[in-house]
């Protein structure tokens, strides 16, 4: 039976693997769809203390905010519109719309500097 609160997604990282990923859907519902009905999102990510940083040209409004992350957690940084896969434990200085959470197990795993980045239907 289908979860429709979950949206599995792949996050292909280039040079490094490809994730599964399940976006909630009562985390953060209207992100969650925006980014839904514009995939797949492509683009260049750069790593910044453990994160993985990626630009979109998404606009979307704060929902489901925090500033506390783990190791293979999404967030939406909604001022800057930059998607970002947590590489680590980190607290930032902004609240971010949490999204869900990488499946696959990222333990002892960082990219390096930058990447291109697919993330596509799951």
């Amino acid at each position: 039976m289908k979860n429709f609160n979950i949206k599995n997604v792949q996050i292909k990282i280039i040079g490094f693997a490809t994730l599964e990923a399940s976006l909630v859907r009562t985390n953060a519902p209207q992100s969650i769809q925006i980014i839904s009905n514009n995939l797949p999102l492509k683009g260049r990510a750069f790593l910044n203390q453990n994160r993985l940083i990626l630009s979109t040209n998404l606009r979307i409004g704060a929902e489901g905010g925090r500033n506390e992350f783990s190791l293979g957690d999404i967030s939406f940084d909604t001022s800057s519109g930059n998607l970002t896969i947590h590489f680590g434990t980190v607290t930032l200085p902004n609240v971010e719309n949490y999204l869900g959470n990488i499946d696959t197990d990222l333990t002892g795993q960082l990219p390096s500097s930058s990447h291109a980045v697919i993330i596509a239907e799951g």
